[in-house]
């Protein structure tokens, strides 16, 4: 007697139901959660305008999903420096020829001769590859000081963020798009606390984190 195997058909079953690892789930916003956003803000949503913030959020958290997958991983850092490494050792080894070239001090004249005669006859203008050298490790030296800095990567999207839903808030009757700083310094702003409430329904790492974070950030915008 055949008795079916139903655990690996179950298993079958819920292998199918798991969500891709690098699939985008869709934040959905339920009618309570609007009526919170609209407290925040001040305004009145209609359906229209719901389903257009939810559009603006889930766009918003697809695009910083793909900034952060193009941002460089261990193995490209190590690259830039094992690169870098690789630029110096090749000025290094150039250094004598392209000292008599720019008439710089001291060189080694017959290293710069065996130098200056290899390039000759590899057809490569010498000057301007060493200054094409010269640029690539300024570019890498740059860009190592920048990851250096460390703290919060730029946000490339909150601009754009920003102004789709200051048109979403303004159609719903918000004016006050400003940011008032009371007297003990913190900031205020109706629409900056409706951003805020829409940014709680994102994943965590989404945007600014806290209200005064995205009133900080959208006076940058203005």
């Amino acid at each position: 007697m055949n008795v079916p195997n139903n655990r690996a058909a179950a298993d079958h079953q819920a292998h199918d139901l798991k969500p891709e690892r690098n699939q985008a789930r869709s934040v959905c916003i339920s009618a309570a959660q609007f009526e919170e956003i609209e407290k925040a803000g001040q305004i009145e949503l209609s359906e229209e305008l719901r389903a257009e913030i939810e559009t603006v959020l889930n766009s918003y958290i697809l695009r910083s999903g793909w900034d952060r997958n193009t941002r460089p991983s261990k193995e490209a850092k190590a690259q830039s420096q094992s690169l870098r490494k690789h630029v110096v050792g090749i000025l290094d080894a150039l250094d004598d020829v392209n000292r008599k070239f720019r008439g710089e001090g001291v060189y080694h004249s017959g290293v710069a001769l065996s130098n200056q005669d290899l390039f000759w006859r590899a057809g490569i203008p010498l000057i301007p590859f060493c200054d094409q050298l010269l640029s690539l490790l300024k570019e890498l030296e740059s860009d190592g000081i920048k990851r250096d800095k460390g703290g919060r990567p730029k946000d490339h999207f909150l601009t754009q963020f920003f102004c789709e839903l200051q048109d979403v808030f303004r159609r719903a009757g918000g004016r006050a798009v400003g940011v008032t700083k009371t007297t003990d310094g913190t900031r205020e702003s109706p629409f900056t606390d409706f951003v805020n409430a829409i940014l709680r329904f994102a994943p965590v790492g989404i945007g600014p984190s806290s209200s005064p974070a995205v009133a900080v950030a959208w006076e940058r915008q203005l």
